[in-house]
């Protein structure tokens, strides 16, 4: 069965909207800082150059890809597909129907009204129609983009669900760097809904800057000593 179905209220619809918006939020934060580890331990050499040819290396490579595997996994389940018990990006979409998007326009409009005058009511109202309208069909097509099914394609098979190949078998396989593209991709949509349907937002900018100088300051300061040449 479809969820959510149409009879559900537009006050439950954006009850959960919000609910699973703040879930999104959560998760994409986690991610922040996995993103930051795995483009300094996985795309830089600032481990693997001290690691000499040695059974060690092995381990170290065990290490290095589970954390580029992690991100692809966390990444391809914040566009899992909508249901009642998933927060993701698309379960957000479903939930945004014109009457729920109407309704939260409206209450961004009354809240601004209060603080400012009319002008800038309709202003700002006028803008969480736009961003939400552009947040969702940026997000519609990027959950049905090639680099979307290549990337969830790949987790399904080697990842996550372990599905059969035969399941598989005409998916494209992904390229280094695909995760990345999601990464900055789902940034801008995470943003708007969380301004609107939340009424907060996050300085992504700085999280990210933060972020990056804490993964620098370990892992620019990490040094392997001894380990035995093989």
């Amino acid at each position: 069965m479809a969820w959510p179905n149409d009879a559900m209220p537009v006050e439950e619809r954006i009850c959960l909207a919000r609910s699973r918006t703040q879930a999104v939020v959560d998760h994409y934060i986690d991610l922040v800082r996995i993103h930051a580890t795995v483009q300094k331990v996985f795309y830089t050499d600032v481990l693997s150059a001290q690691i000499p040819r040695s059974r060690a290396a092995n381990a170290f490579n065990c290490f290095r890809e589970s954390l580029f595997k992690i991100e692809i996994v966390r990444l391809c389940a914040l566009w899992d597909k909508p249901s009642a018990d998933r927060a993701s990006i698309p379960s957000i979409f479903a939930l945004l129907n014109q009457a729920t998007t109407d309704v939260i326009v409206t209450g961004v409009y009354e809240r601004e009204l209060a603080k400012e005058d009319q002008n800038w009511a309709t202003e700002t109202a006028e803008r969480a129609q736009k961003e939400l309208s552009e947040a969702r069909d940026t997000g519609v097509a990027i959950a049905n983009s090639d680099l979307m099914v290549r990337l969830r394609a790949h987790r399904d098979k080697h990842l996550a669900h372990a599905l059969t190949e035969e399941t598989l078998a005409d998916k494209p396989p992904p390229r280094y760097g695909d995760e990345r593209k999601l990464f900055d991709q789902t940034e801008p949509i995470i943003d708007a809904f969380y301004l609107w349907i939340n009424g907060t937002n996050y300085v992504w900018d700085i999280l990210r800057e933060q972020v990056e100088r804490h993964t620098r300051e370990l892992w620019d300061n990490c040094r392997f000593q001894s380990i035995p040449g093989g």
